[in-house]
């Protein structure tokens, strides 16, 4: 009887210690096009690409849970945040959750310049906000990102 209760335990720890404690999520974007009136960009796009591959590569993020942007209007980055704060909701809530997200592209004092279009940086911040992760770190790789 106690032979079997220490492999049931024995089970269930290694069971336990199969299971993710924490899982990441990357929503990369670059955009080389900030607008008819900026100059076109070169290497925002692979940027966004590099980091979305080292996460994967060195940051523990799984290809599933990576998302990469190549020049997005303003709606499909909305669009892409929500769908991440979909995917968010499939955490358990005993799985710790991080999400980061990666921009590269032009922005001036008030937001991100996308495709001619913005994305205020409060309109960022309350996206953010309202996915459900314990941890939202947002890199901002832009002109005036830090104003």
């Amino acid at each position: 009887m106690m032979v079997r209760l220490v492999l049931a335990l024995m089970m269930l720890s290694t069971a336990a210690f199969a299971m993710p404690t924490t899982q990441r999520f990357v929503l990369a974007a670059g955009a080389n096009d900030g607008g008819a009136d900026r100059v076109r960009l070169r290497y925002a796009v692979s940027d966004a690409g590099n980091f979305a591959a080292v996460m994967g590569q060195m940051g523990g993020v799984d290809p599933d849970n990576r998302v990469l942007l190549a020049e997005p209007d303003r709606a499909g980055f909305v669009d892409a945040l929500h769908e991440l704060g979909k995917r968010l909701e499939q955490v358990p809530p005993t799985v710790r959750s991080e999400v980061l997200v990666y921009y590269s592209g032009h922005a001036d004092e008030t937001g991100l310049l996308l495709a001619g279009e913005r994305l205020t940086y409060r309109e960022l911040r309350a996206q953010l906000d309202d996915i459900g992760a314990d941890v939202r770190i947002a890199i901002l790789d832009a002109c005036a990102s830090g104003a």
